[in-house]
């Protein structure tokens, strides 16, 4: 069994360790600076204490572009489409043969997507 004052020592010096650099997600996040955020990517709304928002954390506008690059992926990787994502309404064409009810069913499909 270690002896406590060891175990202790060890800590200290994990902790400056992970002191010298982020670790973990935080490594990934962008730091770079924002009049509005300050880099922290939200603020608080300077409204009137009465507000319904006095006190609320927003998102800032420089964090949208992250956010829906990340909503975007994330979706992809829940699909489990896979190689089917290449596929889009414009490399698609009306399957033939088809009856006429499947191919107004594809043609209303397209027009929705656009």
């Amino acid at each position: 069994m270690e002896n406590l004052g060891d175990v202790l020592k060890n800590l200290e010096g994990q902790r400056a360790a992970d002191a010298d650099g982020p670790v973990g997600t935080d490594s990934q996040l962008d730091h770079s600076y924002c009049g509005r955020c300050g880099g922290l990517g939200w603020y608080t709304v300077d409204v009137p204490v009465l507000d319904p928002d006095f006190g609320s954390a927003q998102t800032c506008e420089c964090q949208e572009g992250r956010f829906r690059k990340e909503g975007n992926q994330r979706l992809l990787r829940y699909s489990n489409l896979g190689q089917l994502s290449r596929f889009t309404f414009d490399c698609l064409t009306s399957p033939k043969g088809s009856d006429p009810m499947a191919d107004a069913i594809f043609q209303k499909a397209q027009s929705g997507a656009s």
